[in-house]
């Protein structure tokens, strides 16, 4: 897998950037191609960060079985196509949708395989049925001290992708920029919500100041339209 990340990180920006025009005839980025390298920038800031949240996961919860390894390697792929198409700026955000749904599936997944990883007062290495898994995201979100925050917080920040790809396909006015901005600020903040603060099951912010969190990027990019109406209006008269 690690190998895999590699080549998909410098197959993926090594294309993308020999298909820009500046970067061929030595100029200054036009408008549109900051926008492909805001979008670029944006792609690898997720492929990064999720190989070093994998690298990390995958040395306490190995793979047991093909599910969890089927998804890696779809999620390499799509990492790549991600990277390829970045000259597209539709496409990015329906791709990092398609990449989270992934992780969550993962997390489920690995929840049920490496119980005893998720649970405090219940360490015995067993598959969990169903219900004791979904336990695992309820007691995140009830802010369980027993429970991991792993789970929950995976999920709650692939609500905001979705949210963000909402945003942006039902406006007129959709704007790569802040899209690009207040994406990469989200992932940023989910890495930073990942990362352990005392020990696994203490990380990341709580429940409250991840969902304000969550929802001042998503208010921000409704109303990126708004200050770009209100500014152009402003300019005109």
């Amino acid at each position: 897998m690690r190998r895999l990340f590699a080549v998909a990180i410098s197959v993926g920006v090594g294309f993308a950037m020999s298909r820009m025009e500046w970067v061929r005839l030595g100029q200054a980025p036009l408008p549109d191609e900051w926008k492909q390298i805001l979008i670029l920038l944006t792609a690898l800031i997720a492929t990064v960060s999720s190989w070093d949240g994998y690298l990390m996961s995958i040395q306490s919860k190995p793979l047991n079985g093909t599910s969890r390894f089927a998804i890696d390697i779809l999620l390499v792929l799509i990492y790549l196509f991600m990277l390829l198409t970045s000259s597209h700026s539709n496409f990015f955000l329906p791709i990092l949708c398609a990449i989270f749904i992934l992780y969550t599936v993962w997390d489920f997944l690995t929840v049920r395989e490496h119980y005893g990883k998720y649970r405090l007062d219940d360490t015995t290495p067993r598959k969990a049925f169903i219900s004791e898994a979904l336990y695992v995201y309820a007691g995140g979100i009830l802010g369980d001290k027993n429970v991991s925050k792993g789970p929950i917080i995976t999920m709650c920040w692939t609500l905001f992708i979705l949210g963000m790809t909402a945003i942006t396909r039902m406006t007129p006015l959709y704007n790569t920029y802040a899209a690009c901005i207040l994406t990469m600020a989200g992932l940023l903040l989910y890495r930073k919500d990942k990362m352990t603060t005392g020990g696994w099951h203490d990380r990341g912010f709580s429940m409250g100041i991840r969902l304000i969190l969550i929802a001042a990027l998503l208010a921000g990019a409704a109303a990126t339209p708004l200050a770009i109406r209100a500014f152009e209006c402003a300019f005109q008269s």
